[in-house]
């Protein structure tokens, strides 16, 4: 059988609509200045560079961001599907960090995604706080593991598997750059 998207409406909570669904999660600098985001990118059709006709994917657009507190909800810095780098698995690595912690291997060209943490935190009290979001737009009715398949908070990683990303800190870039995940891979 094809798992089939639920209809979707624009309530429950911040930004979803009938197009777009969210995952999010707080992440927080008292475990580390760098913010290391692993998992399987889901394909999307390219458009970039103007494609005169659409192509096909598991969803249409994917995008993470990273946010300030809901009070705000601030969007501090994001990529998108076509501006994060995956290896020859479709794996991704994204690296979220402030501009002073920016590791020097968190580049596209070693094959990392960096995005940028809000230097305000929460934009009020809480200056470590981040809140780290991921979007699909218009899954295909064939892609089983699409955010707007959950329907239940805590489901995410048995709907999702490997396209909920892992979550790991470092101290700081350099610990990240030293580490086997932080070389520059390419």
């Amino acid at each position: 059988a094809v798992a089939i998207p639920p209809a979707r409406t624009a309530a429950g909570g911040f930004f979803p609509n009938v197009h777009n669904a969210y995952v999010r999660t707080v992440i927080n600098r008292h475990f580390g200045k760098v913010a290391v985001f692993r998992g399987r990118l889901p394909t999307s059709p390219k458009t970039r560079k103007g494609n005169r006709r659409m192509g096909t994917g598991q969803v249409r657009y994917t995008s993470f961001c990273m946010n300030e507190a809901p009070q705000s909800t601030r969007v501090t810095d994001c990529a998108y599907d076509e501006q994060i780098p995956t290896d020859r698995k479709g794996n991704y690595t994204i690296v979220v960090s402030r501009k002073a912690d920016r590791p020097a291997s968190a580049r596209f060209s070693c094959g990392k995604a960096w995005i940028q943490w809000s230097d305000k935190g929460d934009g009020d009290l809480d200056r470590d706080f981040g809140w780290f979001q991921i979007r699909n737009m218009l899954p295909s009715r064939s892609f089983r593991h699409a955010i707007q398949l959950t329907s239940t908070p805590g489901d995410e990683s048995a709907v999702m598997g490997p396209y909920l990303p892992k979550l790991k800190y470092f101290a700081n870039g350099k610990e990240f750059s030293r580490s086997k995940i932080g070389r520059c891979s390419r």
